[in-house]
């Protein structure tokens, strides 16, 4: 960890113990002291400042006397300085954490440690105060990698050469090595509290344990395996067990008699084995259930009745492909929060005993043939969050639906998102008596009419409204608005001139079935000094004339705009998307800072970048130009990616200097694409067909991709490259070979589908660091490894499908082959070389 100066040092070791950069005068000796005594560490000074925070001088003094006695060099005795501060229970909280939980939300965790009574809520505040921890968004754990290292440090010194005698196992391989070796590996285990095996790094056939080999440790409380077969009978022990984790390939047999009575969470996900009747079976016996997760799990058709878990606080049914019904005793779940319901795409309907959940908080439904919500749901006065999506692709009458006036009885409703075809008509007027309601969604929504009182909502930071063909006119809005995106059938440009609050603004018009385009103005745009983002797409609609005054606008995309005009743009700029592009059209000076470049559908035969004076620009896309023919790029220095797509006359892409810094080339749907001209080489590549990639030119390249190229006619590498690592050729018909791939001495995958007339594939057999080789309906493609000399690693992976004069190829390998005849007789394998 390096060093910070002294002066930095002293300023953040003041911010965490005295919520300034200086500390008091009559502590001054002490903060210099202790920041020589953590030796400049950036993290054992916040830690020990949020340690110390609001504490007298003496406890000041004892810290730092325990500084001293820690080498210098020792970060983990002083971060121990902090642990040892720690109550028992937060220790447990703390270590859990480090082990396991990082990544993970907080609220499954905080069930299990309020079960063991370890005063969870009190813990997490400890540990975030004396920044130990961080809850990040969406309600995860966060921990700083040094902090998570001394942790797991913590549980290793319980017992350096057992990890059976730690209280926490996360290694598997280490577990099952002990397990097995330990002549004692089956006598019972009180030291071992939470036990995490994931096989997910195995390649090898699954791992295969005795279900009591994981019962002898009878102070378990967290369960976690993957990938992996338990079996045996597993009985009623682990009678301490609060939380169980199987996912995937983990299988347990005779397992109806497993100690269940305290497990608050139970997690599944793809268990092939859990059907209806097994599933009713666990939840009669986890009668303190807090959390259901089923994910994945496909032979479940009915969920059962709840009667049996009625402390019930989170349930999720995710990509339950099969299920179809949910039992109407939902309803008696009155400690429900959280219920989640997603790509359950059989089922159809909810039971109407939803609107009983009168704690639910937070409700997301996304299923694709859902019809639509159940009417009790407006009932749910404690609802928070609504989020329903059926995905449908077109609107289906029978089943068309508005919200009713009852929305405005949901007045703890924070979001509300229905994003569904059938839900048509006009949004009820009570939605402005929502007094909490920050983010309001309709997107793909039949919604016609949005009514004045959403300027009532005071709170309102969010409105998107994509995919609204029947919305003609917004009302006035709310200045409280951050967010506005809008894709729908306007009939005038809105006045948004109010809302001043705006960071992000995307307006298009979606004109439908509708002959005429939707008419106005722009001007208000720039009183809009607070944005960041703007999209705007409107057929023959003026810009603006005034953008300069957006000091802070990072992205900017004209879109269907009459660009006989350009305003000038704010030096800030940094993403600039046009379409129907004229280079002859001046562009503002102050494009010098931008980065990013898009131009779509551009009438131009030639595009010449030279003149906008753009020195710091790295990415650029020119896409659907129906009539570039040519693209110069001959002061694009500074280019890192470029990427040229659907210009069906582009012939030539010229450059004159060395790319100092172009990483990745994309050329794609460019039927007339026949040359790369660079003017600086000794040879012009000028020959019709033929490219030669350069490898002193383009010295920095990394990627290339060729797409649907039919007139390249040879391809060929000269020259060596240490940078390349990933070359892409498909659909490029009338290429017959390709060559000089050995002087790509660090390519790693190399992809080529589709060249019916390729038949060799010059200097594959050279290169030693290809991870990955896959050769598709290449039906002229000759054999080009020589299995006894290749320098292909040993670990390369090879996929050949459809290559006929390929057959058999895979003989003389002695690595694990799996092959198989497909329809057309052709042979499809991967295997590794060994």
């Amino acid at each position: 960890m390096k060093m910070m100066s002294i002066d930095h040092a002293l300023e953040l070791l003041g911010r965490h113990a005295f919520d300034r950069d200086s500390p008091p005068d009559d502590y001054k000796d002490l903060v210099r002291q202790i920041v020589y005594a953590t030796g400049r560490l950036p993290l054992a000074l916040e830690l020990i400042g949020s340690f110390l925070y609001h504490k007298p001088q003496d406890s000041w003094k004892e810290t730092l006397d325990k500084l001293r006695r820690a080498p210098h060099e020792d970060i983990f005795g002083k971060l121990k300085i902090s642990y040892d501060a720690l109550t028992s229970e937060q220790q447990q909280i703390f270590l859990d954490i480090a082990c396991f939980f990082i990544g993970e939300d907080k609220m499954n965790a905080i069930y299990m440690w309020k079960d063991c009574e370890f005063f969870p809520n009190t813990g997490l505040d400890v540990l975030i105060s004396m920044s130990l921890i961080k809850i990040v968004e969406n309600n995860k754990f966060w921990m700083h990698d040094q902090l998570r290292d001394f942790g797991r440090e913590i549980v290793r010194q319980e017992n350096p050469t057992n990890p059976n005698e730690q209280s926490r196992i996360w290694n598997w391989e280490e577990f099952l090595e002990a397990t097995r070796t330990n002549k004692s590996h089956l006598q019972m285990n009180q030291k071992v509290q939470a036990l995490s095996v994931d096989i997910s790094s195995r390649s090898s056939r699954d791992v295969i344990i005795q279900s009591k080999e994981i019962e002898r440790f009878e102070h378990l409380r967290f369960l976690k395996l993957a990938r992996l077969t338990i079996v045996a009978n597993a009985t009623n022990h682990l009678p301490r067990l609060r939380w169980i984790s199987l996912s995937h390939t983990a299988r347990i047999y005779k397992w109806t008699n497993m100690y269940l009575k305290n497990v608050v969470i139970l997690e599944f996900s793809k268990l092939g084995y859990i059907d209806d009747s097994r599933l009713e079976n666990i939840i009669k016996m986890a009668t303190k259930l807090k959390v259901l997760s089923l994910e994945s799990c496909h032979h479940i058709i009915k969920m059962p009745d709840f009667t049996g878990c009625l402390n019930l606080e989170r349930l999720a049914l995710i990509q339950c492909y099969q299920l179809r019904k949910i039992d109407g005793s939902i309803g008696k779940l009155k400690y429900l929060i959280d219920l989640k319901i997603d790509h359950c795409n059989f089922l159809e309907h909810l039971p109407e005993e939803i609107g009983d959940l009168v704690s639910l908080q937070y409700f997301f439904v996304k299923c694709a043939h859902m019809k639509k919500l159940p009417d009790s749901i407006w009932k749910l006065k404690s609802l928070r969050e609504m989020h329903f999506s059926n995905c449908v692709d077109t609107p289906d009458s029978e089943n068309f639906w508005e919200l009713p006036s009852a929305i405005e009885l949901l007045q703890s409703l924070e979001v509300l998102q229905v994003e569904s075809h059938n839900l048509i008509g006009q949004l009820p007027s009570g939605i402005g008596s929502l007094p909490f309601l920050r983010t309001l969604n309709l997107s793909s929504s039949c919604v016609s009419v949005v009514p004045m009182t959403i300027s009532m909502l005071p709170r309102l930071q969010r409105v998107e409204l994509m995919g609204c063909d029947g919305l003609e006119a917004l009302p006035t809005l709310p200045t409280s608005l951050t967010h506005l995106r809008v894709f729908a059938s306007l009939l005038i440009v809105p006045d948004l001139s109010n809302l001043t609050n705006l960071v992000e603004l995307e307006l298009s018009d979606s004109p439908g079935a509708r002959d005429r385009h939707c008419t106005g103005e722009l001007w208000w745009l720039g009183r809009l000094s607070k944005l960041t983002k703007l999209s705007i797409k409107f057929q023959k609609v003026h810009p603006p004339t005034e953008m300069a005054s957006i000091p802070l606008l990072n992205e900017l995309a004209f879109l269907g705009l009459d660009l006989q005009t350009f305003p000038p743009l704010p030096l800030s700029l940094q993403k600039l998307c046009l379409d129907s592009f004229n280079p002859t059209v001046s562009l503002s000076p102050n494009l010098r800072n931008l980065s990013c470049l898009q131009l779509f559908g551009s009438p131009m035969q030639e595009i010449q970048l030279d003149g906008l004076q753009l020195p710091h620009l790295q990415e650029l896309l020119v896409l659907n130009c129906v009539l570039l023919e040519r693209l110069k790029l001959s002061s694009m220095r500074k280019l890192k990616d470029v990427k040229v797509e659907i210009c069906l006359k582009l012939v030539e892409i010229q450059f004159s200097v060395v790319f100092e810094s172009l990483e990745a080339l994309s050329i794609t749907g460019c039927k007339s694409f026949k040359r790369l001209v660079c003017e600086i080489a000794n040879e012009v590549n000028s020959c019709e067909g033929r490219l030669i990639f350069l490898s002193r030119v383009l010295d920095k390249l990394r990627t290339l991709t060729l797409r649907r190229c039919p007139e390249i006619l040879d391809i060929r590498v000269v020259g060596t490259s240490e940078s390349w690592e990933h070359f892409g050729l498909e659909d490029c018909h009338y290429v017959p070979s390709l060559g000089g791939l050995s002087n790509l001495k660090n390519l790693k995958s190399l992809s080529i589908q589709k060249c019916s007339r390729l038949r060799v594939i010059e200097g594959v057999d050279e290169l030693e660091f290809l991870d990955h080789l896959a050769l598709s309906m290449c039906e002229s493609l000759e054999r080009s490894i020589d299995v006894s000399t290749t320098k292909l690693p040993n670990d390369c992976h090879l996929y050949i499908h459809n290559c006929k004069k390929l057959r058999g190829f895979q003989e003389g390998f002695d690595g694990s082959v799996q092959s198989k005849v497909n329809l057309n007789n052709s042979l499809s394998f991967s295997f590794r070389f060994s």
